[in-house]
């Protein structure tokens, strides 16, 4: 009797979940869509702002033999008041928005070095009194900067080879190799940058930065900014 091998969908946990490729299989496509940013509260309003920045999509095609080891990590959404979504978001403050987390997989171990795909997370909004800015979207190959409604800079959205610039120092952080920028030397007004391939830039009074996507050496790749809500999600097809 013949197996026939079907999507496996993968959603948030919080925690890797590993993969052992069976016999018969020689390719795998992977999807994944990264955490959404973490919406902003306002001085008047008790209800958190959705503004911040969606998770980015990234897919494509790996040869696999069996036995190979995968470690599937789907990133959570950040939350309001700076929490971080699960898996490389940057951490906020009063006000601000944390950053998405990316949903990515790692072959052979459990590490950054060792991810074939990520699909960036978004940056974190940020509101007060008044509205001060809104998240950019996870990548895309490089994320989107955040948006700012006043004069302070937002965060940078990451890129394929370095972190997302920071907003207005002291309080901002450049986002780095799979991680968001947090917060600086004061938490507080702060939003916190998508994590990804590398994070996007945090941001004082202003929207965090997008983290940037990756499909490494996979074939018929593709990448979409800004597709994701909420948590993440990863699915894997297997090819005989």
């Amino acid at each position: 009797v013949a197996c026939v091998l079907g999507p496996i969908e993968y959603e948030y946990t919080g925690a890797p979940v590993e993969l052992i490729i069976p016999a018969g299989v020689s390719e795998i496509r992977i999807e994944g869509w990264g955490g959404e940013g973490g919406g902003a509260m306002c001085c008047d309003d008790p209800a958190p702002q959705d503004d911040g920045g969606d998770g980015g999509y990234a897919a494509a095609t790996y040869p696999v033999a069996q036995g190979t080891v995968l470690f599937v990590n789907v990133g959570g959404g950040g939350g309001t008041e700076g929490v971080a979504g699960w898996n490389g978001g940057g951490v906020g403050g009063t006000y601000g928005g944390g950053g998405g987390g990316a949903s990515d997989v790692r072959i052979g171990t459990d590490t950054l070095m060792t991810r074939i795909l990520v699909a960036a997370g978004g940056g974190g909004g940020n509101c007060g009194c008044p509205d001060t800015g809104s998240g950019g979207a996870g990548g895309g190959t490089s994320g989107d900067p955040g948006l700012a409604n006043s004069m302070f800079v937002p965060g940078g959205g990451g890129t394929p080879i370095i972190g997302g610039t920071p907003g207005d120092p002291p309080n901002s952080v450049a986002g780095g190799f799979g991680l968001g920028g947090g917060s600086g030397a004061d938490p507080y007004h702060v939003a916190g940058g998508g994590g990804g391939w590398y994070g996007g830039g945090s941001a004082y009074a202003a929207g965090g930065g997008g983290g940037s996507s990756y499909y490494g050496a996979g074939s018929d790749s593709m990448t979409t900014p800004g597709m994701q809500v909420g948590n993440g999600r990863i699915v894997i097809t297997p090819i005989p």
